[in-house]
């Protein structure tokens, strides 16, 4: 692993630079793909900040809840020490929950359609999403289970004397097969509601079978399953039904988008 470089005597994290360089891709193709769909940089931008921080608040939120319990964050905040909210790791279910959770917030109090920037921003998603996993598996987290066959990886956090199986690989270019099948579903117009679910579906279907060749006990494991398991099988449940209810009635026309 390479979890860090340094200039000078600053050092510059690798899980960092994978972080903002996913970012980065899945925004400005979120812009190139809204304008085709009659979006607006300003809109979009404004969706980006909402979901920005209502996934970094909850992601920060969930580290701490699976990683000292719920009771333990709570009685902080009782007595008034809201600094478990911001410091230590991220979950990323916790801040994929809440950045659609807020951008979905924006777009119904903005009135915007949630069509056009559903299929522009959700099949970016997963690519920014690989980055970070690349990120991982430069840093050394999320790590796997000892492994000693073709492509194994040592982590710090693991201990260097095993070799491990390079699970955050595996779930990044789970990731990056995601954001292609998505992009191409998507050069037809879809309904907004119906993209992030097959999105949801997807990813937690690939999320759960990932989570039993990792290594790290971080995320807790309940009734043999570990957490970020029993929110996939939630998602997988819950998205088809939220699909039924929600979706619009009238489907959208039938044109192609030229990418």
């Amino acid at each position: 692993m390479v979890p860090q470089i340094y200039i000078g005597s600053f050092a510059l994290q690798f899980y960092g630079i994978c972080m903002a360089a996913g970012f980065t891709a899945a925004f400005l193709l979120s812009l190139r793909r809204v304008r085709k769909r009659g979006g607006s940089y300003e809109q979009i931008l404004m969706i980006a900040a909402a979901a920005l921080l209502a996934a970094f608040a909850l992601a920060r939120i969930a580290f701490r809840v699976f990683s000292y319990g719920t009771g333990r964050l709570l009685r902080e905040m009782a007595a008034g020490d809201f600094s478990g909210c911001v410091r230590g790791g991220f979950v990323w279910y916790g801040g994929l929950i809440g950045g659609i959770a807020g951008a979905l917030i924006l777009i119904r109090v903005c009135r915007l359609d949630l069509d056009v920037y559903a299929c522009s921003i959700v099949p970016c998603i997963p690519l920014g999403h690989a980055f970070g996993r690349l990120g991982c598996l430069l840093a050394g987290c999320c790590y796997g289970l000892p492994y000693e066959g073709p492509l194994a990886v040592r982590s710090a956090q693991a201990g260097l004397s095993q070799t491990l199986f390079p699970i955050q690989a595996v779930e990044a270019l789970c990731d990056f097969i995601l954001f292609a099948i998505l992009s191409v579903y998507t050069r037809k117009p879809r309904n907004g509601l119906l993209i992030l679910g097959i999105y949801l579906i997807l990813y937690s279907i690939a999320r759960f079978v990932i989570e039993f060749f990792r290594g790290d006990t971080v995320r807790g494991i309940w009734l043999g399953f570990s957490t970020s398991q029993w929110i996939a099988v939630f998602l997988i449940l819950a998205c088809p039904i939220m699909i039924l209810c929600f979706r619009k009635r009238i489907s959208p026309p039938d044109t192609d988008l030229q990418e």
